[in-house]
Formats: C-alpha cells, sequence, structure tokens
C-alpha cells in the first residue's frame, strides 16, 4: 500500500509539473501585453514593440509573399511600415490566442490621413506570454482604395 501511495504521488507531481510547463498564459497576461504592444506600435517604437515578440516568432500578413521568422528580422520589417492611427473595435481572447478586429488609415507625409481600411489579426502566444505567432489578414484593394481617400 505504501508503494501504491508513493507511486500515485510520484504520478501526481510529474503530471502537476508537465501541466504547469504547458499552459499559456492568463488572460490578463495577454490582453496587459497586447495593450502594452499597442501603445509602442502606436507611437512608432519598435524597438520597445518587438521585446514583446518570442525571440523564433512568426509573422505573417496579406502582403507579404512569405512569413517572416524571428524577431531581428521582423523589427527591419516593422521599421519600413507607414505612420498609422490605429482603432481596436473588438477583441477575443481564449486559451494562449487573441483575435482582434481593426480598422486604420495611415498618416501622410503632409498630416493628412487616408480613409479607413479594415482587417483581422490573430495571436498565439507562448507559455512566457510574447508573441510565437501572428497573422494579419486584410484585403489589399481596399488599402490602395483608401490611399486615394485623402481626408
Amino acid at each position: 500500500m505504501l508503494r501504491s501511495f508513493v507511486f500515485m504521488f510520484a504520478l501526481m507531481a510529474i503530471t502537476t509539473h508537465v501541466n504547469a510547463e504547458s499552459e499559456f498564459p492568463s488572460r490578463d497576461v495577454i490582453d496587459s501585453t497586447f495593450t502594452e504592444m499597442h501603445r509602442f506600435g502606436g507611437v512608432g517604437d519598435y524597438e520597445s514593440w518587438i521585446e514583446f515578440l518570442a525571440e523564433d516568432a512568426t509573422f505573417v500578413n496579406s502582403a507579404l509573399p512569405e512569413p517572416i521568422v524571428g524577431r531581428a528580422a521582423i523589427l527591419e520589417a516593422a521599421k519600413m511600415w507607414p505612420r498609422i492611427e490605429n482603432v481596436i473595435e473588438w477583441k477575443v481572447i481564449e486559451g494562449e490566442r487573441m483575435a482582434i478586429a481593426w480598422r486604420e488609415r495611415q498618416i501622410l507625409e503632409n498630416g493628412k490621413t487616408s480613409g479607413w481600411y479594415r482587417g483581422f489579426s490573430s495571436f498565439v502566444f507562448n507559455r512566457n506570454g510574447e508573441v510565437q505567432e501572428y497573422e494579419g489578414m486584410f484585403n489589399l484593394l481596399s488599402i490602395k482604395a483608401a490611399l486615394e481617400q485623402v481626408e
């Protein structure tokens, strides 16, 4: 009986350890990470923004022919992005995943703005609370049309 008890205790300890390691970050961690990313990204501070991505993160969006992999490569791409005004329309967090719908418009060199365009993004967070995978989806033709509408 003692041997059964020891075995059961060891099994519980191993199972608990494995489950603790495989858990995803809490909803609060995901939400606060995203809030900070959005704040830094909104002012074009991509040096700070990139710190919220895993070292080997994958970045995919509708305008890219191939995914971008790794912080350094993603940072180089981010430095080429136009200045934007971005509004999060809704956000859903489930487990280690988050999905958002957004609208944004570009801030043009003359200080005016383009028309609005919309998109959808999904994030997968690793157990350290970093973005492991990002995918942004939008219609390139709607962006082109929005850029022709100067406000």
